[in-house]
C-alpha cells in the first residue's frame, strides 16, 4: 500500500499537459501523477479515491500521454506468422458498470482533446450502437473504446478478437468495487483472463471508491500464477476538502403531519439561489417537481445554452427535435415535441386555453406562465399549475433520457406519463 505521494509533473507530463492544467487554474494531483509514474514502469494499478477525487482523470492521462507520444507512428498491419495485429489500433479499453457512465465519460474526456487538439480517437460500444458502427469498429478500432462487460463478452467471442485486442495495452476497470461482487464480475473475470492472453503487455487500472478489504481488488486486476499471489499496485488518493455539513434551520413554522418540506421550499430556493451549483435529493415526487421548475424559471439547469456558456461539453442541437442549440425556454415550449405533449397534456386535463397562445412570442417560461396562469378562473389555476410542472419535468425527463440513455418515447407516452403522476398526485391530497 502506498499514499500518494508529491512528484515533480515536469518529467512525466508534455508541455501541452502541463498547459492545460494551467489553462483551468488545475495542477495536476499527486495520485494522478502516481499514476502516470507507475504507466512508465508497466505496472498494473488499483486507485482508491474520493467521490470527486479526480480518479476517472487519473486512470486516462497515462493513456492521453502515450497516445500522443504515439501519434507519430502510423498504424500498420504486422504478421506474427500465424496471425495479424496492429502496431496500432485499439489502445485503452474502458469498462463500466453502467452503459449511461460509460457515454458520460466518453463526453467528458473529449474535452481535453478536444481543448489539446490530440490525436485521439474515443468511441463507446453498448447495446444501443447501431451495427454498422460495431462492424466498423472491429474493422478499424478507435484508440479509447468505452464499453460494459456485456459487451466485451461479446467481442471476444467474435473470431476476430485476436486481430482487435492484440495491440491492447491498457483496462480501465471504473467503479470495480460495484463489479466484482455480482456475476458480472464473475463474468468480467473470465474476459480479463481472456484478453492478458491476447495481449501479454497488458496492464490495468482499477478505480474504486474506499473499499474495507482492497487486497481483493488488487488480485483481481493481474493474472495468478499457479502457485503464489500475484497483486496490483495500491495507490491511495489524499482525501479531498472536508465536507461541512450543515442543517437548514428554518423559521417557517413545522406543520403537525406530512414532513414533505414544503413549508421550507421557499428557503431552499433561497440557498440554491446563493450558490453556484447544487445537487438536489428528494424522495417526494411533488417536492422534487416544485424544485424542478423554480430552477427552470431561474434558468440554472445545465441546458446546453448554460453548458455553452461555462465551456462546458454540451449537444449542440436540441435532442428532442434536432432544433437550435437547446435552452430551457426552447426545449419546455417552442420545441415541435414539447409542444405536442402541452397539446395532448391540457386536452386530457379540459385545460384548453381560453385564446391561442404563440409560446415563441414569450422570453422568459416565468413570464408565459404567468400570462397564461392569468387566463384560467381561479379555481382552475391549481389544477392547470399542477399540470404545468409535472409537464415540465417530464420532457426534461425524456431529454435525459434520449442523451444518456439512448432511448426515447413519444409525445403521447410522455403526456401519458404526466397523466399518470398527475392522478397520484390528486389522489394523495383527496
Amino acid at each position: 500500500m502506498s499514499l500518494a505521494k508529491k512528484i515533480d509533473a515536469a518529467p512525466l507530463l508534455p508541455e501541452n499537459f502541463s498547459r492545460w492544467f494551467s489553462s483551468r487554474g488545475w495542477t495536476p494531483r499527486a495520485h494522478q501523477l502516481e499514476l502516470l509514474s507507475r504507466a512508465r514502469d508497466g505496472r498494473s494499478v488499483l486507485l482508491i479515491a474520493p467521490t470527486g477525487g479526480g480518479k476517472t482523470l487519473a486512470g486516462f492521462l497515462p493513456t492521453l500521454v502515450e497516445l500522443t507520444e504515439r501519434a507519430a507512428r502510423p498504424q500498420q498491419l504486422v504478421s506474427t506468422g500465424k496471425e495479424v495485429h496492429r502496431s496500432g489500433g485499439l489502445h485503452t479499453l474502458y469498462i463500466s458498470p453502467l452503459k449511461a457512465l460509460a457515454v458520460y465519460i466518453a463526453r467528458n474526456l473529449e474535452t481535453p482533446v478536444r481543448e489539446m487538439n490530440l490525436p485521439v480517437r474515443i468511441e463507446t460500444r453498448t447495446g444501443d450502437t447501431p451495427a454498422s458502427k460495431r462492424q466498423r469498429q472491429r474493422r478499424d478500432p478507435p484508440d479509447i473504446l468505452l464499453t460494459t462487460p456485456e459487451q466485451l463478452a461479446l467481442l471476444l467471442a467474435s473470431a476476430d478478437a485476436p486481430f482487435l485486442f492484440g495491440s491492447l495495452r491498457r483496462v480501465i476497470l471504473d467503479e470495480l468495487h460495484s463489479l466484482v461482487t455480482s456475476k458480472r464480475g464473475d463474468l468480467l473475470s473470465l474476459g480479463l483472463a481472456r484478453l492478458f492472453a491476447l495481449a501479454p503487455d497488458l496492464t490495468s487500472v482499477g478505480l474504486s471508491a474506499t473499499v474495507a478489504e482492497p487486497d481483493d481488488l488488487r488480485r483481481f486486476l493481474v493474472p495468478q500464477p499457479l502457485t503464489g499471489t500475484a497483486m496490483a499496485d495500491l495507490v491511495i488518493a489524499e482525501g479531498g476538502a472536508e465536507p461541512d455539513v450543515t442543517m437548514l434551520d428554518t423559521e417557517e413554522m413545522l406543520p403537525w403531519a406530512g414532513h414533505s418540506a414544503r413549508h421550507a421550499l421557499g428557503e431552499i430556493y433561497d440557498f440554491i439561489r446563493r450558490h453556484k451549483t447544487s445537487l438536489i435529493w428528494s424522495a417526494k415526487a411533488e417536492n422534487k417537481c416544485k424544485l424542478f421548475a423554480w430552477v427552470l424559471i431561474q434558468n440554472k439547469l445545465l441546458t446546453a445554452d448554460n453548458l455553452a456558456r461555462r465551456s462546458w461539453p454540451h449537444q449542440p442541437s436540441c435532442s428532442l427535435c434536432n432544433g437550435p442549440m437547446e435552452s430551457g425556454l426552447h426545449m419546455c415550449l417552442s420545441c415541435p415535441f414539447a409542444q405536442e405533449v402541452w397539446i395532448q397534456v391540457l386536452a386530457w386535463e379540459n385545460l384548453t386555453l381560453p385564446q391561442q397562445i404563440d409560446p415563441t412570442s414569450f422570453s422568459s417560461i416565468e413570464e408565459w406562465w404567468g400570462e397564461t396562469e392569468a387566463l384560467f378562473p381561479k379555481d382552475c389555476r391549481r389544477m392547470y399549475n399542477g399540470a404545468v410542472i409535472y409537464t415540465l419535468w417530464n420532457i426534461w425527463k425524456e431529454r435525459n433520457r434520449r442523451i444518456f440513455e439512448h432511448s426515447s418515447l413519444t409525445p403521447l407516452q410522455v403526456a401519458g406519463r404526466v397523466r399518470e403522476s398527475l392522478c397520484l398526485y390528486r389522489s394523495a391530497f383527496r
